[in-house]
């Protein structure tokens, strides 16, 4: 793994992000298009809920290995699910089951807008 991509997978690089979730307007620019209802999409317009991290040992050149946290996947709501994502008499299973996982290394770039569709945030892989 080069310094590039140790540097596009952590946590703190992506706190930005993390600042404004859950974030109603966001678009999600992906490396490859995934398939959503039949249809093949390179964005995906959607509420993003959060980020799931895991840990990952990295070994050194000369011997020995470090851990770092990282961002192993983002979840996100369907704008057509967001509604009833938050209506407050769905079960938590209920709920969990609208969330979509999108892997960190299909993810291109985020770009987080406001109400009236103003850009907030606008944030890459290097």
């Amino acid at each position: 793994m080069d310094e590039m991509e140790l540097f596009n997978n952590d946590v703190m690089y992506w706190r930005e992000v993390k600042f404004y979730l859950p974030a109603k307007n966001a678009t999600l620019q992906l490396v490859e298009a995934i398939e959503i209802e039949g249809t093949h999409h390179q964005t995906i317009d959607c509420f993003l809920v959060d980020y799931q991290t895991h840990n990952v040992e990295h070994a050194i050149e000369n011997g020995g290995a470090f851990i770092k946290n990282e961002v192993k996947s983002w979840q996100y709501v369907l704008p057509k699910f967001v509604e009833l994502y938050h209506d407050k008499s769905l079960s938590e299973t209920d709920k969990e089951a609208l969330l979509q996982q999108l892997p960190h290394s299909n993810l291109r770039s985020i770009t987080l807008k406001d109400k009236a569709g103003k850009i907030v945030l606008e944030k890459g892989k290097a």
